[in-house]
Protein backbone atom coordinates (compact mmCIF):
# COMPACT_ATOMS: atom_id res chain seq x y z
CA UNK A 1 0.00 0.00 0.00
CA UNK A 2 3.19 1.93 0.35
CA UNK A 3 4.55 1.77 -2.63
CA UNK A 4 0.82 2.40 -3.95
CA UNK A 5 1.06 5.77 -2.38
CA UNK A 6 4.49 7.17 -3.72
CA UNK A 7 3.93 5.71 -7.34
CA UNK A 8 0.73 7.76 -7.59
CA UNK A 9 2.26 11.21 -6.62
CA UNK A 10 5.48 10.07 -8.93
CA UNK A 11 2.61 9.48 -11.79
CA UNK A 12 1.04 12.21 -11.60
CA UNK A 13 4.13 15.02 -11.21
CA UNK A 14 5.60 12.75 -14.68
CA UNK A 15 3.14 14.73 -16.50
CA UNK A 16 4.87 17.70 -15.55
CA UNK A 17 8.16 16.67 -17.05
CA UNK A 18 8.09 16.59 -21.24
CA UNK A 19 10.71 17.63 -23.65
CA UNK A 20 10.44 21.58 -24.78
CA UNK A 21 8.40 21.78 -28.45
CA UNK A 22 10.39 24.45 -29.72
CA UNK A 23 13.76 23.37 -30.44
CA UNK A 24 16.23 24.60 -32.83
CA UNK A 25 17.74 21.48 -34.82
CA UNK A 26 20.82 22.16 -36.68
CA UNK A 27 20.63 19.51 -39.89
CA UNK A 28 23.94 17.33 -40.00
CA UNK A 29 25.24 15.40 -42.67
CA UNK A 30 27.61 13.38 -43.83
CA UNK A 31 30.75 14.17 -45.98
CA UNK A 32 30.90 13.58 -48.82
CA UNK A 33 33.21 10.50 -49.99
CA UNK A 34 36.30 11.92 -51.45
CA UNK A 35 40.19 10.52 -52.33
CA UNK A 36 41.35 13.36 -50.07
CA UNK A 37 42.40 11.55 -46.79
CA UNK A 38 44.97 8.55 -46.65
CA UNK A 39 41.53 6.25 -44.96
CA UNK A 40 39.40 6.78 -48.30
CA UNK A 41 42.73 6.26 -50.20
CA UNK A 42 43.59 2.95 -49.07
CA UNK A 43 39.70 2.15 -49.17
CA UNK A 44 39.44 3.12 -52.96
CA UNK A 45 42.49 1.01 -53.63
CA UNK A 46 41.57 -2.12 -51.81
CA UNK A 47 38.30 -2.36 -53.56
CA UNK A 48 37.67 -6.48 -54.08
CA UNK A 49 36.96 -8.27 -57.12
CA UNK A 50 33.42 -8.40 -57.59
CA UNK A 51 33.41 -12.46 -56.55
CA UNK A 52 34.75 -11.17 -53.20
CA UNK A 53 33.48 -10.06 -49.73
CA UNK A 54 35.00 -6.10 -48.59
CA UNK A 55 33.92 -7.30 -44.84
CA UNK A 56 36.14 -8.49 -42.24
CA UNK A 57 34.85 -10.27 -39.25
CA UNK A 58 36.06 -9.42 -35.68
CA UNK A 59 36.19 -12.60 -33.75
CA UNK A 60 37.43 -11.26 -30.77
CA UNK A 61 36.73 -8.05 -28.39
CA UNK A 62 40.52 -6.87 -28.22
CA UNK A 63 40.52 -6.79 -32.29
CA UNK A 64 37.10 -4.84 -32.46
CA UNK A 65 38.47 -2.13 -30.48
CA UNK A 66 41.74 -1.71 -31.26
CA UNK A 67 39.70 -1.38 -35.00
CA UNK A 68 37.74 1.25 -33.38
CA UNK A 69 40.41 3.18 -32.06
CA UNK A 70 42.77 2.65 -35.22
CA UNK A 71 40.41 4.23 -37.05
CA UNK A 72 39.87 6.98 -34.83
CA UNK A 73 43.62 7.74 -34.63
CA UNK A 74 43.55 7.51 -38.85
CA UNK A 75 40.90 9.80 -39.78
CA UNK A 76 41.33 12.97 -41.22
CA UNK A 77 38.04 14.24 -41.92
CA UNK A 78 35.11 12.57 -40.48
CA UNK A 79 33.90 9.89 -37.10
CA UNK A 80 30.63 9.01 -37.61
CA UNK A 81 29.59 6.88 -34.54
CA UNK A 82 26.10 5.65 -33.10
CA UNK A 83 26.32 4.03 -30.13
CA UNK A 84 23.68 2.41 -27.80
CA UNK A 85 26.00 2.89 -24.75
CA UNK A 86 29.37 4.12 -24.09
CA UNK A 87 29.81 2.98 -20.13
CA UNK A 88 32.32 5.51 -17.88
CA UNK A 89 35.52 2.39 -17.33
CA UNK A 90 38.60 2.09 -18.59
CA UNK A 91 37.65 1.30 -22.16
CA UNK A 92 34.59 4.19 -22.96
CA UNK A 93 37.03 6.76 -21.14
CA UNK A 94 39.49 5.12 -23.72
CA UNK A 95 37.02 5.46 -26.86
CA UNK A 96 35.51 9.44 -25.84
CA UNK A 97 39.61 10.86 -24.84
CA UNK A 98 40.22 9.36 -28.47
CA UNK A 99 37.21 10.80 -30.26
CA UNK A 100 38.40 14.40 -28.18
CA UNK A 101 41.89 13.93 -29.77
CA UNK A 102 40.62 13.78 -32.95
CA UNK A 103 37.97 16.43 -32.72
CA UNK A 104 41.28 18.64 -31.37
CA UNK A 105 42.95 17.89 -34.02
CA UNK A 106 40.26 18.91 -36.99
CA UNK A 107 38.13 15.63 -37.31
CA UNK A 108 34.28 16.43 -37.59
CA UNK A 109 33.13 13.97 -35.09
CA UNK A 110 29.26 12.87 -34.89
CA UNK A 111 28.10 11.16 -32.11
CA UNK A 112 24.50 9.37 -31.48
CA UNK A 113 23.83 7.73 -28.47
CA UNK A 114 20.67 6.17 -26.81
CA UNK A 115 19.59 8.34 -23.63
CA UNK A 116 18.89 5.40 -21.46
CA UNK A 117 22.36 4.61 -20.04
CA UNK A 118 23.59 8.51 -19.96
CA UNK A 119 21.97 9.36 -16.41
CA UNK A 120 25.28 10.54 -14.27
CA UNK A 121 27.38 10.51 -17.66
CA UNK A 122 26.94 13.83 -18.12
CA UNK A 123 30.77 14.92 -17.92
CA UNK A 124 31.90 12.32 -19.84
CA UNK A 125 29.94 13.32 -22.71
CA UNK A 126 30.38 16.76 -21.86
CA UNK A 127 33.98 16.88 -22.93
CA UNK A 128 33.41 16.31 -26.30
CA UNK A 129 31.52 19.25 -26.57
CA UNK A 130 34.36 21.70 -25.55
CA UNK A 131 35.52 21.57 -28.81
CA UNK A 132 33.91 23.07 -31.96
CA UNK A 133 34.07 19.77 -34.30
CA UNK A 134 31.47 17.69 -32.36
CA UNK A 135 28.10 17.22 -32.18
CA UNK A 136 26.42 14.97 -29.39
CA UNK A 137 23.28 14.11 -29.65
CA UNK A 138 20.85 11.64 -27.79
CA UNK A 139 18.67 9.12 -29.21
CA UNK A 140 14.92 9.14 -28.04
CA UNK A 141 15.95 11.30 -24.45
CA UNK A 142 14.56 11.40 -21.09
CA UNK A 143 12.99 14.28 -19.99
CA UNK A 144 14.52 13.49 -16.90
CA UNK A 145 18.23 14.09 -16.61
CA UNK A 146 18.86 13.40 -13.18
CA UNK A 147 18.67 10.47 -11.24
CA UNK A 148 18.26 6.67 -12.00
CA UNK A 149 16.72 4.60 -15.30
CA UNK A 150 13.51 3.58 -12.76
CA UNK A 151 13.13 7.40 -11.62
CA UNK A 152 13.70 8.67 -15.18
CA UNK A 153 11.37 6.34 -16.91
CA UNK A 154 8.39 7.10 -14.43
CA UNK A 155 8.96 10.95 -14.82
CA UNK A 156 8.48 9.48 -18.54
CA UNK A 157 5.26 7.49 -17.85
CA UNK A 158 3.01 10.21 -20.02
CA UNK A 159 5.27 9.22 -23.05
CA UNK A 160 5.91 5.78 -22.91
CA UNK A 161 5.40 4.46 -26.10
CA UNK A 162 8.01 7.00 -27.32
CA UNK A 163 10.31 6.34 -24.52
CA UNK A 164 10.22 2.57 -24.56
CA UNK A 165 11.49 2.82 -27.85
CA UNK A 166 15.85 2.49 -27.82
CA UNK A 167 18.56 2.29 -30.53
CA UNK A 168 20.70 -0.89 -30.45
CA UNK A 169 22.65 0.12 -33.59
CA UNK A 170 26.18 0.21 -33.32
CA UNK A 171 27.79 1.58 -36.20
CA UNK A 172 31.20 3.66 -36.53
CA UNK A 173 32.44 5.48 -39.88
CA UNK A 174 35.84 6.95 -40.39
CA UNK A 175 36.39 9.63 -43.30
CA UNK A 176 33.48 7.84 -44.54
CA UNK A 177 35.42 5.01 -46.23
CA UNK A 178 36.05 2.64 -43.25
CA UNK A 179 32.75 1.12 -41.31
CA UNK A 180 32.46 -1.02 -37.90
CA UNK A 181 29.11 -2.37 -37.29
CA UNK A 182 26.92 -4.19 -35.18
CA UNK A 183 27.87 -5.88 -31.82
CA UNK A 184 28.88 -4.32 -29.46
CA UNK A 185 28.13 -1.38 -26.52
CA UNK A 186 31.42 0.31 -25.42
CA UNK A 187 32.80 -1.06 -22.36
CA UNK A 188 35.34 -3.37 -20.20
CA UNK A 189 32.91 -6.13 -20.55
CA UNK A 190 32.35 -6.12 -24.64
CA UNK A 191 36.23 -6.42 -25.14
CA UNK A 192 38.05 -8.52 -23.19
Amino acid sequence: MIALGLLLPAVLLSGCASLPAEVERVESHALAVSQETAPERIACESVPPPTESGFRLMHSGPLALDARLELIERAERSLDVQHHHIQNDATGRRFVRGLRDAAMRGVRVRLLIDDLHTAGEDKLMLGLLAHGQTENRLFNPFTARNGGLLSRFVASLHEFDRVQRRTHNELFIADGAFAVAGGRNIGDEYYR
